[in-house]
């Protein structure tokens, strides 16, 4: 049985799915090279129809109860404050209604519109899909959106405990902004549900924008601004200033807050700037984390389970998630790998099969799930694009060596191997990496290509089997994709000064193991030989601004748009020449 998962929005995404087994899961972003692409995924979907010879189809899961398609292409809509007159007259009353308790009432209209008008838009998009002259399928399934963000987190990560506790949480989806699931080998049984309103993911979007930034792309810049507040003390009179009790954890384990947190732009516009920019960051970040502890702390209180999962775009705030994972009620932390609305098809495949089947299909052993490019590939590319005239072409056997030895000499290396990963993250295949222990490394990585704000960190890749010397891993005992964070050991600090949180000294380490990235793990190993440093930095290949490149095509693009100088395109090591003055 064959089945293709689409989401449709904000990073559309499409997964594809052959009796049980999850063969590929890809982004619009990976073809167009537009980051966060919420086109229709019509590229993703004929990549995944001819590189895996599917004719047919024999259902489609629309990630959404109601959706929407935008035909356009782009990033999606840009989030403003800046509203019409009758806009701003609407948002107005619906806080005025909320301030007199009448908040019930905008509810139950923003409900009954939703059930009104959530059978003509699936008939719309049946109608559009049907339309398609490139793929051909039978029926069309429809599922909730933060049911999906759950099945995603506990099919992909499911381990052997009885029980467990899932919670999802983000902006808002299907009219719903977080849930708490119980779960087990049967299934996911809904325990408490957040109205959107309610939002702690909304509110942090929105403060995101109001700090200058961009909404659902530049949350990470806010989180990694954190730590960087100058005073404590002005960031707590910050905090309860603008976020005091402004959302509580009820008893019934749902969010409530003051105001819909969809307008808290609004009101928050008149207060922010009269706070410095890094206090809130702080004071935001910290709120955030307090508030999810609360609540997952009653959640287990209430239910006596202490295995939690996490699913939906908070939870791609690491930090968030490091406060998780060492609360001392919580015994398992597992945390979705790129848990933004990049991962419901994912969820969607595993809940098709547990209703069709009755069991759930195997865990993802790994995320190596995008297109990938034999040696023959690439060397009809070099020849066609005619690279010889720009770089030094070398055909490498072992690639893993020499680009461990460039690395150990101090070279910054981009490296292009096998399946692209799935997801926000670098983890290896379509990677910038460097020497972790000198803080050239950093200047040079993020001067030569990456040009961002001063304040964030890049990342670490450690074997697993030299992990305990640099993490302080808690109960955590895998972390294979980059999704949490870590206090660093003294021999950590030292090691990957230049692959840290240069403030909280905190790593936000990827775990590699050689049974799911074989050849990663190989060159680390050689890098380990050469300078007894157990790890290397390792940086998203792309430019910023920009989505982790998938071909080869993107691969040359950013060399060519930056200074750096290497390249590894599977087994060809490329190097670009230096150009002559005068």
């Amino acid at each position: 049985m064959k089945v293709l998962a689409i989401h449709t929005q904000h990073n559309a995404t499409c997964a594809f799915m052959d009796n049980g087994n999850i063969k590929c899961v890809v982004s619009e972003e990976k073809f167009s090279n537009i980051k966060n692409d919420a086109s229709f995924p019509k590229q993703s979907i004929l990549y995944i129809k001819e590189n895996y010879s599917v004719d047919y189809f024999d259902y489609v899961i629309i990630c959404a109860e109601q959706c929407e398609i935008d035909l356009q292409g782009g990033r999606g809509p840009i989030v403003s404050i800046n509203s019409s007159f009758f806009i701003s007259l609407y948002q107005q009353l619906v806080l005025n209604a909320h301030r007199l308790g009448f908040g019930w009432a905008y509810r139950v209209a923003q409900k009954f519109k939703f059930q009104i008008t959530k059978p003509k838009r699936q008939r719309q998009i049946t109608r559009y899909l049907r339309s398609l002259d490139f793929v051909k399928f039978g029926d069309v399934i429809f599922y909730d959106h933060h049911d999906c963000h759950a099945f995603a987190s506990y099919g992909a990560l499911r381990g052997s405990e009885k029980e467990a506790l899932v919670f999802t949480a983000d902006g808002q989806g299907d009219l719903s902004a977080a849930r708490v699931y119980l779960a087990n080998k049967k299934g996911l049984t809904r325990i408490a549900n957040t109205y959107w309103t309610h939002s702690v993911g909304e509110l942090y979007g929105k403060v995101t924008q109001l700090l200058g930034m961009r909404q659902l792309e530049h949350e990470y810049k806010v989180m990694g601004l954190a730590p960087y507040v100058a005073n404590k003390d002005y960031y707590r009179e910050t905090k309860n200033r603008l976020f005091g009790g402004l959302i509580k954890v009820r008893e019934d384990l749902t969010f409530e807050s003051r105001f819909p947190m969809n307008l808290s732009a609004r009101v928050l516009a008149a207060k922010i700037p009269f706070h410095r920019f890094d206090n809130v960051a702080a004071a935001l970040q910290d709120f955030t984390e307090e508030v999810v502890v609360e609540w997952v702390s009653k959640a287990i209180a209430k239910t006596g389970i202490n295995t939690i999962y996490t699913g939906g775009g908070l939870f791609m705030n690491v930090k968030v998630n490091k406060r998780l994972q060492e609360m001392d009620e919580v015994r398992i932390a597992k945390f979705m790998p790129s848990s933004g609305d990049e991962s419901l098809p994912i969820g969607a495949c595993y809940k098709f099969y547990l209703e069709t089947t009755g069991v759930f299909c195997k865990p993802l052993r790994h995320v190596y799930l995008g297109p990938a490019y034999s040696n023959k590939a690439i060397e009809g590319f070099i020849n066609q694009s005619r690279l010889v005239d720009r770089y030094e072409i070398e055909f490498v056997d072992d690639i893993e060596y020499h680009i461990a030895q460039r690395l150990a000499d101090g070279e910054v290396v981009a490296r292009f191997k096998g399946a692209a990963e799935w997801g926000a993250r670098s983890l290896g295949n379509r990677a910038i990496l460097a020497r972790p222990d000198r803080m050239e490394s950093f200047f040079m990585v993020n001067d030569q290509v990456k040009m961002r704000d001063f304040w964030m960190p890049f990342a670490p890749s450690i074997l697993r089997e030299a992990h305990k010397s640099y993490l302080q891993m808690g109960k955590v005992t895998r972390a294979p994709f980059m999704i949490t964070s870590f206090d660093s050991t003294d021999k950590g600090r030292s090691d990957f000064c230049a692959a840290m949180h240069n403030r909280d000294k905190t790593l936000r380490a990827q775990i590699v193991d050689e049974s799911a990235s074989p050849s990663y793990h190989k060159l680390i190993s050689y890098f380990h030989d050469l300078t007894g440093i157990g790890g290397v930095l390792n940086t998203s290949f792309n430019l910023h601004g920009y989505p982790l490149v998938c071909s080869p095509q993107q691969a040359m693009f950013t060399i060519d748009s930056c200074d750096l100088r290497y390249l590894a395109l599977e087994n060809y090591f490329l190097v670009k020449r230096v150009q002559s003055v005068g």
